[in-house]
């Protein structure tokens, strides 16, 4: 996966740490450095919040520092929510609406990537089955019937089992290992409340 596909599929992370940090009572600074200080169990997205930290500390206001990290993210979906993140602190005072909003869109969406992908598999399936099981399996047979029949050469046979199966399996595999969807297969949710104790 390349930085951006990295930081989307962390997202739904860091904006849950985010939330529960705000449920929690931080402001909105303590929330995004604490987020920061957790990268490396939080994940890209957390990562990629060090830049507005970073801003912090030349000066800039959180709210100036996330909208600068709206507009230069190198993920669109970081952006957009790095900007609405700053703009609904700065708009109610409480970020809590915004992020359960956001959490449960995320997860509604991984939802669906989760099922197109698993149905591509399924459809993938099949058709390696018939290819490369029933089809060859029914070759075999009618190979065998006309060797008896009429000394039909067997050669043909040999190269079907140690050239055209492999290469065919090594090409379905490699076309359904796909990370940027596998990551979405099956993702483990930790729970962040034990991963990242906070006290309120």
């Amino acid at each position: 996966m390349n930085k951006e596909q990295k930081i989307d599929a962390s997202l739904f992370d860091a904006v849950q740490y985010l939330q529960i940090l705000h449920q929690c009572g931080a402001d909105q600074y303590d929330a995004v450095t604490s987020l920061v200080q957790h990268a490396e169990t939080a994940g890209d997205a957390a990562q990629a919040f060090s830049q507005a930290v970073s801003d912090t500390k030349l000066g800039y206001s959180m709210y100036d520092a996330l909208m600068r990290m709206g507009e230069t993210a190198p993920s669109k979906k970081l952006r957009n929510f790095a900007a609405g993140y700053a703009k609904a602190v700065r708009a109610t005072g409480s970020a809590d609406t915004f992020l359960a909003e956001t959490a449960e869109s995320l997860a509604e969406e991984q939802e669906i990537d989760r099922k197109k992908y698993l149905e591509s598999l399924n459809v993938a399936g099949e058709i390696y089955l018939i290819l490369f099981t029933a089809a060859p399996l029914f070759a075999v047979i009618a190979g065998m019937v006309l060797s008896m029949i009429a000394d039909f050469p067997l050669s043909w046979l040999e190269f079907l089992l140690y050239a055209v199966f492999p290469a065919g399996t090594l090409a379905f595999l490699l076309l359904t290992d796909n990370p940027k969807d596998m990551r979405n297969v099956k993702k483990p949710q930790a729970n962040l409340k034990e991963v990242f104790p906070v006290s309120s």
